[in-house]
């Protein structure tokens, strides 16, 4: 939902269920059903890119990368949020309250890049047997004075 609230968006986290579920407004999730994540920025477009990116940490729990590319003036935002067994937060996240224990924040390597405009996972690119991801960046060479984009591989 990266239009929602003035483009500052939001991304909505479903727990699996087993069997039949009725239909879910995410206007009214509840702590059962799932929980919100929510930008602060206005116009930064966050969530714009959600990618389930394997247990990067190597903890046992699957993570997540969320984009936000129109952050800070267009230089984009990647957040890598660690997931957790037991979900013990709040009903919802203000990415606003972000703190290292949530995950890793990735910020674009050049003014305007748009960093995370697409964000994968991508496998086990260098054998250490954790996965990998990577963020596009599509005007990253640009404004450093060259025509082509760039995608950055962690």
């Amino acid at each position: 939902a990266p239009f929602s609230d003035f483009s500052s968006g939001a991304v909505y986290v479903i727990y699996g269920k087993a069997g039949y579920r009725e239909n879910v407004y995410l206007s009214e999730l509840t702590p059962a059903i799932g929980y919100g994540i929510f930008g602060y920025e206005m116009n930064s477009r966050f969530g714009n890119s959600v990618s389930a990116v394997g247990d990067v940490n190597g903890d046992g729990v699957g993570d997540m990368l969320i984009s936000a590319p129109y952050a800070l003036s267009d230089m984009g935002v990647s957040y890598l949020m660690y997931g957790q067994a037991v979900y013990d937060a709040p009903s919802n996240i203000d990415i606003s309250s972000w703190s290292a224990d949530m995950g890793v924040i990735f910020y674009g390597s050049s003014e305007k890049c748009q960093s995370g405009i697409k964000t994968i996972s991508a496998g086990d690119m260098n054998g250490d047997g954790l996965p990998d991801f990577a963020i596009g960046e599509p005007l990253a060479r640009y404004y450093l004075g060259a025509a082509e984009s760039c995608i950055r591989l962690l």
